[in-house]
């Protein structure tokens, strides 16, 4: 009797003790989770006394194959038994650099990709943990969510880091402009994914209704477009966009169908009826898809192309409209009802520099010296004015008396180069987005940043030395620590206070934390961006908060180059719309 007495009191100490995590929050301590699709088994990793649990190669759609290609993502069916969600899947179809190969191991392609990472951090401080999903950049042709491993963020900010994969390159964004195929696959696989996560995040111990999601590059274009569609409202509480917005020239493809045409006759299917130019595609293998976009790409014949690449397109659908047009006429989607946080690095620029080597030869200089400027106004704002301002001569000859003059020496009209290229793709339309957000009182804060910081580390690509600061791409590093990588003293403090600005966003919508007051002993106070004061905290070894990013700079492109458009549009045979004003 005295022994069934001492089980009953066990139990019942159990059942009282399950019923006050259930209150506090879901208490997360285990290795095998439960969701409506079936269950995960996991594994886990230390990071520091933090036990951080990792669910890798979770698929949120079923395989985008055979006659799924070039079509919306199907929801995943149900499994039975548990699965192994210990080990990173396939990335999505890509080249892959033995580069790439000797940092990042996890890199075998597939078109059965569509799958997420999650880290999960033990036990709940705070009630249910508050969610960040991460869209990976890369041109919309590269790179993984295996790329980075959410564990060290997980647990320093004591949130839950959600990875996702989308489909890349002619699979994900080949379009024939027409009900064949409209496009844009990538982005309802990213779509997809946040559906998944909203449904099923609480079984990891997260908060449905705390979620972020964030991106760098193209992935800060797909959240900017994301923000901009009816489709993802109520997915998500706050957007970070990282060196790639919405308004960005690059974030619409308006060369689709043309790209779409090349590739297929590439791969010797007809291009004259859509739905047989789909049917045919869908009969080729994926290499041979990804063998024709790789040559579209690298064949683009004597003139300089800016846009001639896969993307997102203006699809009726997705996207209703031009970006700039939607947030003017107020059509846009959760864009108002959202906290923000928008960054640029200051030589984001620096991507010009596949453009510029294309010149070396044929005009004698090499890049490791700088820029001439007859390179910069004659081929590179050439290329520039053709395929985003219909060839508008204005607009070129202010570029280049804005940038450029013909006495500059070659180190410093590259350093203009990078401030034009960055100015144009990534700050102005980032101060343009912020503006339009600050402007209604009652939006949730919005806050932006200028990564400045040059890592003391080598990474893939080689660095040209008299490039200063923070290329494109640089910041990722200081949100996701890699393990292969060698940081300073300086840079492993850079990466917690960058990591705790990120995570109290994520968690508060204010990166100073839920009262507001940041520890300034850690990190100093991050004001938020206002129509009238237009902060900015400048994200290097030494934080400082400023005012009014590049602000000439801006000016020349927001209010001087929208007029010159306006005044003359020269007629060219494709419309393409500007995207600032």
């Amino acid at each position: 009797m005295y022994f069934l007495q001492k089980r009953l009191q066990v139990f019942l100490i159990s059942i009282v003790v399950l019923l006050i995590a259930h209150c506090q929050g879901v208490l997360f301590d285990r290795n095998i989770v439960h969701t409506k699709y079936g269950s995960l088994q996991g594994t886990y990793q230390m990071v520091g006394n933090t036990k951080v649990y990792q669910f890798l190669k979770i698929p949120y759609a079923k395989a985008p194959v055979g006659s799924l290609r070039f079509k919306k993502p199907v929801a995943h069916p149900v499994w039975h038994g548990v699965r192994d969600a210990t080990k990173y899947g396939p990335v999505c179809v890509q080249k892959v650099t033995k580069s790439y190969r000797n940092i990042y191991p996890n890199y075998d392609t597939s078109e059965d990709c569509l799958f997420l990472n999650i880290y999960v951090p033990n036990g709940v401080k705070h009630g249910k943990k508050a969610v960040l999903l991460y869209i990976h950049g890369g041109g919309f042709f590269s790179k993984s969510a295996n790329l980075y491993d959410g564990s060290d963020l997980a647990a320093d900010g004591d949130v839950i880091v959600v990875l996702v994969n989308y489909r890349l390159g002619l699979l994900g964004f080949l379009s024939t402009r027409d009900s064949a195929a409209l496009g844009n696959f990538g982005l309802w696989d990213q779509l997809a994914a946040m559906k998944w996560v909203k449904e099923n995040i609480a079984d990891f111990g997260g908060d449905s209704s705390n979620i972020t999601i964030a991106g760098h590059s193209a992935g800060g274009y797909s959240i900017g477009l994301h923000l901009l569609s009816n489709h993802s409202t109520g997915l998500y509480n706050r957007a970070i966009m990282m060196s790639g917005f919405g308004l960005s020239p690059r974030a619409i493809s308006h060369q689709a169908r043309a790209f779409t045409n090349g590739a297929a006759r590439y791969i010797g299917c007809p291009t004259s009826n859509s739905t047989n130019l789909i049917t045919c595609m869908r009969s080729r293998k994926a290499s041979d898809i990804l063998r024709a976009q790789l040559h579209q790409v690298s064949h683009q014949g004597t003139n300089l192309s800016f846009y001639l690449s896969p993307g997102p397109v203006i699809d009726g659908d997705f996207l209703k409209g031009n970006p700039s047009s939607l947030i003017q006429n107020g059509n846009n989607g959760p864009f108002k009802d959202v906290g923000l946080m928008l960054g640029t690095n200051n030589a984001d620029g620096w991507l010009l520099k596949s453009k510029l080597l294309h010149f070396e030869s044929s005009y004698n200089f090499s890049l490791n010296d700088g820029v001439p400027p007859s390179v910069f106004c004659n081929e590179i704002i050439k290329a520039i004015i053709r395929d985003y301002f219909q060839s508008n001569k204005n607009i070129s000859q202010k570029i280049c008396e804005k940038y450029s003059s013909p006495s500059m020496n070659k180190l410093n009209q590259g350093l203009n180069a990078i401030d034009m290229y960055g100015d144009m793709m990534y700050a102005a339309p980032e101060v343009q987005t912020l503006r339009y957000h600050s402007q209604t009182g009652n939006n949730p804060r919005s806050y932006q940043f200028l990564f400045h910081h040059k890592p003391s580390f080598p990474v893939i690509s080689s660095r040209t030395s008299w490039v200063l600061g923070a290329q494109h791409g640089d910041e990722c590093w200081f949100i996701f620590k890699m393990k292969n990588f060698h940081y300073t003293k300086q840079e492993i403090h850079l990466l917690q206070q960058f990591g705790r600005y990120l995570t109290n966003f994520v968690k508060y919508g204010n990166p100073n934390g839920k009262t507001n007051h940041a520890d300034n002993a850690f990190v100093p106070h991050w004001s938020h961006f206002t129509p009238n004061r237009e902060y900015y905290m400048d994200i290097n070894t030494n934080m400082t908060l400023l005012e009014h990013l590049f602000s000439k700079r801006i000016a020349f492109w927001l209010n001087d180059v929208p007029l010159l458009h306006s005044s003359a549009i020269v007629p060219t045979k494709v419309k393409i719309p500007y995207v600032f004003g």
